[in-house]
């Protein structure tokens, strides 16, 4: 029983290193491409574009809506074309700044 429990701690303790390097590398993603047009630590609008911490706070923005919404075209928004990590990355960061992750 307590080889499990260490297993547990270890394996948490590296998911949640493995979280802040994703998170961290997603916010240099995120300054890096995104900030062209959004805020990066902010609610505050960019031109017409919302901060990231207000995407964050809509309720719509989930991991999976993000990550859809990063690989549809939109009007509005300029074609990013992030990896897969990258773009997890940048989901891990937005989900961040509301406590979501």
């Amino acid at each position: 029983m307590k080889r499990l429990a260490l297993v547990g701690a270890l394996l948490a303790a590296g998911l949640s290193t493995a979280h802040a390097q994703s998170v961290s590398n997603g916010k240099r993603v995120a300054e890096n491409v995104c900030s062209e047009c959004h805020l990066i630590d902010s609610t505050d609008a960019r031109g017409k574009a919302p901060g990231l911490a207000a995407v964050a706070r809509m309720r719509s923005s989930t991991e999976l809506a993000l990550k859809v919404f990063l690989r549809t075209p939109h009007a509005a928004m300029p074609a990013v074309m992030l990896s897969n990590d990258e773009m997890n990355d940048v989901v891990a960061y937005i989900m961040s700044l509301n406590g979501k992750i």
